[in-house]
């Protein structure tokens, strides 16, 4: 007998496997995993009243008929429940949160209703071979199962079909092999009666729902076996799905890396633990891990101020960490309001940018994220998206500011400057832009698009006879930081049949520190072909001497802040006047930036700076504009 049923039994114990492995680590509060825990036991109950219905069939001679009828009927209705539940499962996945997808199941189960009542008057039959150890069902019952099932798993496929870029690439695969596997089976049982797979078929396809796409593991962080940053995208995902309010706090351990010099990397896990074991200890909360040194503690119950209050307390007192009593360094960041998101893109877009924030300054010790601040990050989405249109659609424009220099008493070049507009029109600020564009590494390709124009403009203007003998051209730090990037730059030269002696190219300090080595081969190739490069914006950051010596730069450019700044305080005026003479000492020339009076102008002349740049000369133009002044100013000084 055991023979008849060996599908039966293996697919039974691998669904009593799962089973143990998924309760040991389930989560409570994903609405998939507990349709996933409905599919588990209706699996689990066909397969019992499978193996329970070929016993039955095997002694109908021994046991009342009404027995082995009944038996054998729920038997195809959990065939047809499991289908079903198939097709449950992938609506949960993709639209459980859409209330007028769930309406539509009311009527539906109404039907299923008067289906699986007409099995009570659906005549069903039995085939019984004991030699050759065959045992089936047949009839107008067995039919409509395999009518039903079809119908149901179709459905499916069809659903799967129409909602394909709905779903997620991990969940894609085994949802195709689930239906398929489904169908293949149902459609050889039903032409090989006596070979029983569907039961197993269903054992199957639990198990690449557990592995694929209910794996709590791939859920859980596994050096603290708490909750990770996957799990939190389906929790808020559900939360704004279900339009569930919640808040959250986000805790940063400023000094990780410090504690694991000083105690070890196991020591660093222990206090991890204590950390994590805490946040599970507040009521009516759940925890995550974001990272290495970030968590988020969320609540639908408590107070924001409530649960940021615990919190706050705890990490103000020490932990113990290797028989020593330690305060850590921590940074919050609270989520009052889960209202104040449009919706959970948002949410997680805003979320990463804190941590993007937090993870850059970590003299950031605490945020709050208010209307104001969401407002901010829909302006960056908005011109993410601007930034998007604009490579597509050739949207950037070059302007060109003059640069006067002192020695030939004559404007002799100008710097090209990347401009973008919104949707009204109006220019988006370019150190909010470019920053943007440098974040979501947009930057190369507009560096290039932009000096591509830039070519063009030489080409088809000829700057040069209007007195302007180069041209200068910022290069962003990603830029900086690519190794072909001299190459890439040279191929546009080439392309126009621009001289390299025609281009100053501008870097910054950050350039330096990002990618020392590959920056030095890049300058040096286009050295080499008779490029120059300047240091911008000198005096804005940590103004390092080491960047000026270290590097080939043929001038320095002041940033406008400590030009302004000599205007305006003495030790202003002293700073200016040292850093003027140092690069003078070596050898470099000088270019000020934001020279707007003739006051400025003077001075700059005085301290013996090579050239000035600024609103006193010309706001920056386009390219067409920029050639009519160069004429008229041309004119003039003729």
């Amino acid at each position: 007998m055991f023979s008849m049923i060996q599908f039966q039994s293996a697919g039974l114990v691998i669904v009593l496997f799962i089973m143990c492995m998924h309760f040991a680590r389930r989560t409570k509060w994903l609405v998939t995993e507990r349709t996933f825990e409905v599919f588990l036991f209706i699996v689990l109950a066909g397969l019992l009243l499978d193996i329970s219905s070929i016993f039955a069939i095997a002694y109908r001679t021994k046991i009342p008929v009404i027995v082995t009828n009944l038996i054998s009927k729920f038997y195809l209705i959990s065939l047809q429940v499991t289908t079903l539940m198939t097709l449950v499962y992938l609506f949960a996945d993709l639209f459980w949160y859409e209330e007028r997808i769930r309406k539509l199941f009311r009527p539906f189960l109404i039907f299923l209703i008067v289906i699986f009542c007409s099995y009570l008057f659906l005549p069903i039959y039995y085939f019984f071979d004991f030699e050759n150890r065959v045992v089936y069902s047949y009839g107008p019952a067995v039919f409509m199962t395999y009518a039903c099932c079809l119908s149901f798993l179709t459905l499916s496929f069809g659903i799967l079909i129409f909602c394909w870029d709905k779903i997620s690439l991990s969940r894609k695969l085994p949802v195709v092999v689930i239906i398929s596997s489904f169908i293949i089976s149902a459609v050889i049982q039903f032409f090989n009666n006596e070979l029983l797979l569907v039961g197993f078929a269903m054992s199957m396809a639990v198990m690449v729902i557990y592995l694929y796409m209910e794996n709590p593991y791939l859920r859980m962080d596994r050096e603290l076996g708490t909750n990770n940053e996957h799990a939190w995208n389906l929790y808020v995902k559900q939360m704004f799905a279900r339009k569930k309010d919640f808040n959250m706090v986000a805790i940063y351990i400023n000094d990780l890396e410090s504690i694991i010099d000083i105690f070890g990397n196991k020591n660093k896990i222990d206090l991890l633990l204590s950390i994590t074991n805490f946040f599970r200890s507040i009521d009516d909360s759940i925890s995550f891990r974001m990272g290495t040194n970030n968590f988020i503690v969320v609540s639908s119950t408590l107070k924001n101020k409530d649960l940021l209050e615990k919190i706050t307390r705890r990490f103000a007192e020490p932990f113990s960490v290797a028989d020593a009593s330690i305060k850590l360094s921590v940074s919050y960041c609270t989520y009052p309001d889960s209202k104040l998101f449009s919706d959970v893109q948002e949410l997680i877009s805003i979320k990463n940018y804190i941590h993007l924030k937090m993870k850059r300054n970590a003299n950031e010790t605490f945020i709050t994220v208010n209307e104001d601040l969401i407002k901010s990050q829909r302006e960056m989405v908005n011109i993410k998206k601007r930034l998007q249109w604009a490579l597509e659609n050739d949207g950037f424009d070059v302007f060109y500011q003059p640069i006067y220099s002192f020695e030939k008493g004559r404007i002799v070049s100008a710097e090209a400057l990347t401009r973008l507009k919104d949707e009204e029109g109006k220019f988006i600020n370019p150190e909010v832009f470019i920053q943007i564009a440098e974040e979501n590494g947009m930057i190369l390709e507009i560096g290039m698009k932009v000096f591509d124009k830039v070519c063009r403009f030489i080409k088809d203007f000829h700057p040069e006879d209007l007195g302007i003998e180069y041209i200068e051209v910022n290069l962003s730090v990603v830029q900086c930081m690519q190794e072909t990037l001299a190459g890439d730059l040279m191929a546009i030269m080439d392309k126009y049949k621009i001289n390299p002696g025609f281009i100053n190219f501008e870097i910054t300090e950050t350039s330096m520190i990002n990618s020392k080595d590959v920056l030095l081969n890049n300058m040096s190739e286009l050295i080499e072909n008779s490029a120059n490069f300047y240091l911008d914006d000198y005096g804005s950051g940590y103004s390092n001497l080491s960047y000026i010596i270290g590097l080939p730069l043929h001038a320095v450019k002041l940033d406008k802040s400590i030009v302004w700044a000599s205007f305006t305080s003495e030790k202003g005026s002293i700073t200016l006047e040292f850093v003027v003479r140092m690069i003078k000492k070596l050898n470099m020339k000088i270019v000020a930036e934001g020279i707007e009076n003739k006051e400025q102008f003077n001075k700059m002349k005085e301290l013996g700076v090579d050239l000035v740049q600024g609103y006193y000369f010309s706001r920056p133009v386009d390219s067409k504009d920029f050639v009519k002044f160069m004429f008229e100013y041309k004119d003039d000084n003729d």
